[in-house]
């Protein structure tokens, strides 16, 4: 098993397994990943284990078998002969148990609820029912690096070192054990602070260290990569809210260029993860809010040829209509500036797209032909070079 350091093959191996190859219908992660941090410690969750099956254990018997006779309890109370451990000795030996175990066993919580599920104890004496799950704690370093990568995902950081942090991750070979803990990292920090553009743009950055490491595979990582670069790409807002501009738009255009990486490395090969992605970025087009919008189309933009034609030339008329010689925008798209943005992009996708030898159909053509004289009119509608 190639990312982890387990010796049994269980369950949640195959589905990993199969996760990894792209063939589970989930895409994005779940409040019950693997990967957590528990008290500043990140782990790594296996499986969930009985303790009583850990404490009553039996011992290998000795090499030189002996046999001896003792009174082990009277009426239920172990009486206090040589042969039995004192009350001292039996509480030393649970404090060393304790101390061995929570190491790799953690999340050890009162869970009145859990009764009869594996792993439940009870603890008569204290009146506290628990669970113990087993995981496996990251080396010193990895938890370090962890750390700055958390440091710089926060609002208001100090990044000062975040060009030597991105270079380690995007060369490094220690990186291959704690890439779901950053691809995770960056997921929160982009969930969490949308409303923080700098946030954003560090966590979109952090993951194209990610992708560019040639020292690691990629592909188990796929599906917890796009749902975050997905939403940074296509979400309603990405920083402080404007309902007169596109907000984040070179946020969106990093976006754009990691999902472009992923799909372009990866969706041949697993084509139906690539349908879900520009279904996703359909949904924006006819739907979506005028950031969402210019986000999708900024994607059209980068593919170009067959995404246009298929997402964009059949929905032309619900985005530009025509009116006494003279093409606007749907009545979605508010703000001079946001419509100017939306309208400088979209001739730029046709053209390029014309430049490539894509054929359109008649009525996106004579559009595109007006978008142009207009444009020509009226040179203020180029809010500069779209060069993707």
């Amino acid at each position: 098993m190639y990312h982890c350091s387990e010796t049994t093959l269980t369950p949640e191996t195959v589905k990993l397994a199969l996760d990894a190859r792209n063939m589970s219908a989930t895409l994005g992660i779940t409040e019950h990943s693997r990967y957590r941090r528990v008290a500043d410690v990140h782990t790594v969750t296996n499986d969930v284990i009985n303790v009583k099956n850990v404490i009553r254990k039996l011992p290998k018997p000795p090499l030189d078998v002996t046999l001896g006779v003792h009174w082990l309890a009277v009426r239920g109370k172990m009486p206090g002969v040589a042969e039995n451990v004192t009350a001292e000795e039996l509480e030393r030996a649970q404090a060393e148990i304790i101390e061995t175990t929570l190491p790799r066993e953690y999340d050890v919580n009162p869970v009145p609820e859990a009764a009869g599920r594996e792993g439940f104890i009870h603890d008569g004496e204290h009146s506290l029912d628990f669970v113990i799950r087993q995981g496996a704690v990251l080396p010193e370093l990895g938890q370090m690096f962890l750390d700055l990568v958390a440091g710089v995902l926060r609002p208001n950081a100090d990044l000062s070192g975040l060009p030597a942090l991105l270079t380690s991750v995007s060369t490094g070979a220690h990186v291959g054990d704690i890439v779901p803990f950053i691809v995770r990292a960056a997921h929160v920090a982009v969930a969490d602070h949308l409303d923080d553009l700098g946030v954003v743009t560090v966590a979109l950055r952090v993951l194209g260290a990610v992708m560019a490491n040639q020292r690691m595979t990629l592909e188990p990582y796929l599906h917890d990569l796009l749902p975050t670069i997905l939403t940074a790409t296509i979400t309603e807002t990405v920083g402080p809210e404007s309902d007169d501009t596109v907000t984040g738009q070179d946020a969106r255009t990093l976006a754009v260029e990691l999902l472009h990486d992923v799909l372009h490395r990866f969706g041949p090969k697993y084509p139906r993860m690539q349908d879900q992605a520009f279904a996703i970025i359909g949904e924006a087009l006819n739907n979506g809010s005028q950031s969402a919008f210019y986000g999708a189309l900024l994607t059209l933009h980068r593919f170009g040829g067959n995404a246009v034609v298929q997402h964009l030339d059949p929905i032309i008329g619900s985005i530009v209509t025509e009116e006494a010689g003279q093409l606007s925008l749907a009545d979605r798209f508010k703000g001079e500036e946001a419509r100017t943005a939306v309208f400088s992009l979209l001739l730029a996708t046709f053209k390029k797209a014309i430049a490539a030898g894509t054929l359109f159909s008649a009525k996106t053509q004579r559009i595109v032909g007006m978008m142009g004289e207009q444009l020509a009119l009226d040179p203020t509608l180029v809010v500069g070079d779209v060069a993707m």
